[in-house]
């Protein structure tokens, strides 16, 4: 189930329910499997920077860990008396600086994970850009 902090999702307003019936939706999910999305509030305003003092360099960092518990509550299934855990994967494609605390949550989880082609730019203190891949 996709995941992602609320405050980053463009044109967040049309989300809200609208209460007026519609016989033919404007819109459908691309995808017949992805019907529904959890969306994370950090419950910081959209210029709000009060996120800082909590020491994450990113503001999605603060989502990070309940994200990867929201997962993992996820794969549980019972039927029937019987428990199942549904298995999961993480796929990485093309990340920014949250992706690796991503990964890195996953991975404590026992959850595997696929990167694709992943190019990642880090700023260090002297401001010099560096830059890296990793392949797999």
């Amino acid at each position: 189930m996709p995941t992602a902090t609320f405050s980053t999702v463009a044109d967040r307003e049309k989300l809200y329910r609208n209460c007026v019936p519609q016989e033919k939706p404007a819109s459908y999910p691309l995808d017949l499997n992805h019907t529904h999305f959890i969306l994370l509030d950090d419950k910081c305003g959209p210029n709000d920077e009060t996120w800082r003092r909590y020491g994450y360099p990113v503001r999605a960092d603060l989502t990070i860990q309940l994200r990867a518990e929201i997962e993992q509550e996820a794969r549980c299934s019972s039927h029937y008396r019987h428990n199942y855990k549904i298995p999961i994967i993480q796929i990485l494609i093309e990340g920014g600086p949250s992706s690796l605390l991503t990964v890195v949550e996953a991975v404590m989880h026992e959850t595997p994970v696929v990167i694709i082609d992943v190019h990642i730019q880090k700023i260090n203190s002297t401001e010099e850009h560096t830059s890296f891949s990793l392949f797999m």
